[in-house]
């Protein structure tokens, strides 16, 4: 999406804007709504809503609409015959991998840095890397001075407009929704109607961030619900019960939220005759879970000092990567090991330890569910400023108005069945060689905690997980 297009779609609300600016009248108690809410796809995540609360009195001025435009990407168009394929649809996903891989590193360096600080070795736990930096990119964009300076050394760029640069590249390199999968990330911005704020800030984050704005009153049942209508689109229902948590108080200035969506198949589908009830050992003791099975699969495996490795790909891109500590690692401890990082941002010619085998693989059926309050996180690697009134600095947005981060809520969803898988997250802020294979036969069997990583055509980190227990979601 070019970002003229963006701008020409922005101009057009102009004598929208003008007219809402209007002072409204005071027996009014309907919400304005700003904006639109963006389809987004399966495999999904919504990250990035944060709350940002005052204290004192706040001058009336209605909302203004700024509405992002998303790209219509080519569709995969096969016939009964599996052929036709459209060369517009290759060229696109082509050109996205061509670029997106360069952010592969950004992103992992990121996921390296709070993996640890999110996941659990004691229980199922997921999240969605791309998605809290894109929301805390956001954040970025709205704040200035030292909280600034925070957040762009925890997102390891050195200003503003690098970082502008690198989440929209972020966000077009792994947005696609077509015959094959889908990969949908959609921002927005939650504003008081009663709010007086700089319009700059806003075009902005539509243009480098693809983000929406809406504008109403805080604290009421109809713009909550405006909000949890918009996280539910976005998700596809898959996170209906903690976006039905989610609420805007009175008080709320702005809420920042941002959604990915991912469903894919696998390219080679288990079958349901081949699954088997199996031991799985958990932390705390032994349960029985349902594996899919696939026997004497030639592919390749990867090694390091204390792990094994094998990655399971999605039908015409992307891969869900299995990491299994060895006996005696436990995941916590391969969480904090950074060999696991430079292995997942490593180019698949670039990990030599790799090896081309025939495998039976072992993977338990899973539903989990993730919903957590990660402000300790931010705080952790630095960004402490946005969490104190007397230090936080919104005056892009919000001029002088004391202002702080109350919560930054974050939920996540992953499951994987026979046919592929399908994710949900949102953050609040409130392919082989020609080589013979070998002739043995390795088991890699998922039967104890293990990581995995679901990763986009170009390389990006969507969601990483540990799974202590697949019975439980």
């Amino acid at each position: 999406m070019k970002s003229r297009d963006i701008l020409e779609a922005l101009n057009d609300t102009d004598e929208k804007l003008i007219a809402d600016s209007a002072p409204k009248k005071k027996k009014s108690k309907k919400p304005l709504f700003i904006g639109g809410g963006i389809t987004a796809a399966v495999c999904a995540g919504i990250a990035g809503v944060m709350f940002l609360n005052n204290v004192g009195q706040l001058a009336h001025n209605a909302g203004a609409i700024v509405k992002a435009v998303y790209p219509k990407t080519p569709q995969y168009n096969v016939n009964m015959f599996g052929e036709g394929e459209t060369k517009e649809w290759r060229d696109y996903r082509r050109e996205q991998r061509t670029n997106g891989w360069q952010y592969s590193d950004t992103l992992y360096d990121f996921t390296q840095n709070t993996a640890p600080l999110v996941l659990s070795d004691e229980e199922n736990t997921v999240y969605s890397p791309i998605n809290i930096y894109e929301a805390a990119a956001m954040l970025a964009e709205i704040t200035d001075g030292d909280s600034r300076a925070q957040l762009l050394e925890m997102l390891s760029v050195d200003d503003i407009e690098t970082l502008r640069e690198t989440a929209n590249a972020i966000w077009t390199t792994n947005y696609f929704d077509d015959d094959t999968s889908s990969s949908i990330l959609a921002n927005s911005v939650w504003l008081s109607d009663s709010l007086e704020y700089s319009k700059a800030p806003l075009l902005r984050l539509a243009e480098n961030y693809h983000a929406s704005s809406f504008s109403g009153e805080m604290g009421s049942e109809n713009y909550n619900k405006l909000l949890k209508n918009w996280l539910n689109e976005n998700t596809k229902g898959m996170l209906k019960e903690q976006a039905g948590k989610i609420e805007m108080p009175e008080e709320t200035l702005v809420a920042l939220a941002s959604t990915v969506y991912f469903k894919a198949r696998w390219d080679n589908e288990f079958s349901d005759k081949n699954n088997t009830e199996s031991v799985f050992h958990a932390p705390d003791g032994d349960v029985t879970a349902e594996f899919m099975n696939k026997k004497e699969l030639t592919d390749h495996i990867a090694y390091g000092e204390k792990f094994t490795a094998f990655d399971y790909r999605f039908y015409e891109g992307g891969q869900m990567r299995f990491i299994l500590p060895d006996e005696g690692v436990s995941v916590e401890e391969l969480l904090n090991d950074k060999e696991i990082y430079d292995y997942l941002s490593a180019s698949w010619d670039e990990w030599e330890k790799r090896e081309l085998r025939r495998i039976n693989f072992s993977v338990p059926k899973f539903d989990i569910t993730n919903d957590t309050e990660i402000s300790d996180m931010f705080k952790a690697l630095g960004v402490t400023d946005v969490f104190d009134m007397d230090k936080a600095d919104f005056s892009p947005l919000l001029g002088n108005l004391p202002s702080e981060i109350s919560k930054v809520q974050h939920a996540a969803r992953v499951t994987i069945d026979e046919e592929g898988c399908t994710a949900a997250a949102f953050t609040m802020m409130m392919d082989c060689g020609a080589a013979l294979p070998p002739d043995e036969v390795i088991d890699f069997t998922l039967d104890r905690p293990f990581i995995f990583v679901i990763e986009s055509d170009c390389g990006s980190p969507l969601f990483m997980g540990v799974i202590s227990n697949p019975t439980e979601g």
